[in-house]
């Protein structure tokens, strides 16, 4: 039995997509108070345990997690309630995505280094789980709510804007208020009291943004798929997993996408050591120039659509990656070359910002296009299996991103111990040629992986047929 799809608005409004996209806010937040470099610094600097154990532990929650992924997204597939297959969820998922981020950043003293291990683990799991409940459905709604697909790449825009929203702003409020280094807190980063200040601002904000975005986007419910009545076992969505993945074009997407993670991974769980004792940075320096993604997400905004339609979105995907690899690498090469300001020197924050707005406003663009080509793909797969399977199809893409997060936190955590970076250490200490090595290991790796995406999207199809471009408009668009 096929889907019921109750007939929606032919254009979706400018209010319903910002909308949307303000949910993600919540992402954003999350993204930067359970970042891989944050939890390393915290968990290994300030807490004590060894890097390459706070590295596997972060590697196997996000392996967890991403196993639950699919569950959660089948399971919102065939969802029948009320509120829907998507809202129910979103809406349970505010409280104990919040309360599971606060128990974190709140470990208890005086525990040994295995039952801190567990302690960590198992509070990092529930966080990513229950985030999981709130973003799988909400990606999952554009689809949806939009059958065009340049309309999806303004959905997925706003989405992508509010998510850098989200984490430019708790970048700052972290690192300029918490962690910033001076007469108040001399300890800077090392303070593990501040991160419980933290930890508990971030759970708030995060709750309230799901909340209100959800609810924002309620009097939608009443146009989305209504999915037959269906009994779901773990073999039968192993069985659609299988199926999805046999997509060609889904599943080079999605093997760039996975190599473009292992490579951010890496770079979230060094990225914070780097700014540090690479770069020489204050915390709350480090808050101003990643707050910066910011004008990166409003300039990113404007440009995924139009650079979609011209180029069309493999081709835009591929330059777009080009300029990221170039722009993030530039920097670290002109510093061994002599050609870089040096650390404390007046140029040194502005250049590196500017680097930093450029690699991120590309970065940016490619994932918004890269997200709405897999919304394309949906239509495909419905068409062949006359079931709509967005949030599986996300939950998949998200197993594989998530796989690869957790494997370069893996090897973040490895080359910190390759390097012997020492535990507690206070930026200015470090041997530089520790530092330096750290950043010759991290730096190529991110390199190659970030040129494997681009061999994967440059072998998918040059000129794709537009998703829904033999389907007969709806009648409010017909008219």
């Amino acid at each position: 039995m096929s889907d019921q799809a109750p007939a929606a608005p032919a254009k979706v409004g400018i209010v319903t997509q910002v909308s949307y996209g303000l949910g993600s806010f919540a992402s954003g937040i999350s993204l930067t108070i359970m970042a891989g470099g944050l939890l390393q610094i915290y968990f290994n600097q300030v807490l004590g345990l060894p890097a390459v154990w706070v590295g596997a532990v972060i590697m196997a929650s996000i392996v967890v997690d991403a196993v639950i992924d699919p569950l959660i997204g089948r399971f919102s597939d065939r969802l029948r309630s009320p509120l829907g297959r998507r809202h129910l969820l979103m809406y349970a998922s505010a409280v104990p995505t919040a309360l599971a981020v606060w128990v974190v950043w709140h470990a208890p003293q005086g525990l040994s280094q295995p039952l801190m291990l567990s302690f960590m683990g198992l509070s990092i799991l529930a966080a990513r789980i229950a985030g999981s409940f709130y973003d799988i459905p909400a990606v999952a709604l554009a689809p949806e709510l939009s059958s065009d697909p340049h309309e999806r790449t303004s959905l997925f825009a706003w989405r992508w804007l509010f998510l850098i929203l989200g984490l430019g702003a708790a970048t700052m409020v972290v690192y300029q208020v918490y962690l910033r280094q001076d007469a108040s807190n001399p300890l800077g980063m090392l303070n593990a009291a501040r991160y419980a200040q933290a930890g508990t601002v971030a759970a708030l904000a995060i709750a309230a943004a799901i909340l209100i975005s959800t609810a924002a986007t309620h009097h939608r419910i009443k146009h989305l798929h209504v999915p037959p009545v269906q009994k779901s076992t773990l073999r039968e969505t192993l069985a659609d997993c299988r199926e999805i993945l046999a997509d060609r074009q889904l599943l080079l997407i999605m093997g760039a996408g996975l190599l473009m993670g292992l490579a951010k991974g890496n770079e979230d769980g060094l990225s914070g050591y780097e700014f540090l004792h690479f770069w020489g940075l204050k915390p709350q320096v480090v808050g101003l120039l990643v707050g910066a993604a910011i004008l990166a997400a409003v300039i990113a905004l404007p440009l995924a659509r139009p650079l979609g339609e011209k180029l069309g979105k493999r081709r835009a995907m591929i330059w777009l990656f080009l300029v990221w690899i170039v722009s993030g690498a530039t920097p670290v090469a002109l510093r061994f070359a002599g050609l870089f300001p040096a650390n404390g020197s007046p140029a040194l924050v502005p250049v590196l910002t500017a680097f930093f707005v450029l690699s991120a406003t590309c970065a940016l663009t490619a994932v918004i296009i890269l997200t709405s080509m897999i919304s394309d793909a949906v239509d495909d797969i419905a068409k062949r299996t006359q079931q709509r399977s967005e949030g599986l199809v996300f939950a998949v893409y998200g197993v594989l991103g998530k796989w690869a997060a957790g494997g370069g936190a893996f090897v973040a955590g490895g080359i910190i111990t390759i390097v012997a970076f020492p535990a507690r250490a206070v930026p200015g200490t470090v041997d530089p040629a520790i530092v330096n090595h750290m950043v010759l290991l991290h730096i190529p790796a991110g390199v190659m992986l970030n040129l494997g995406a681009i061999f994967l999207l440059n072998r998918l199809d040059r000129a794709p047929k537009p998703a829904l471009e033999a389907e007969t408009p709806r009648p409010a668009e017909a008219a």
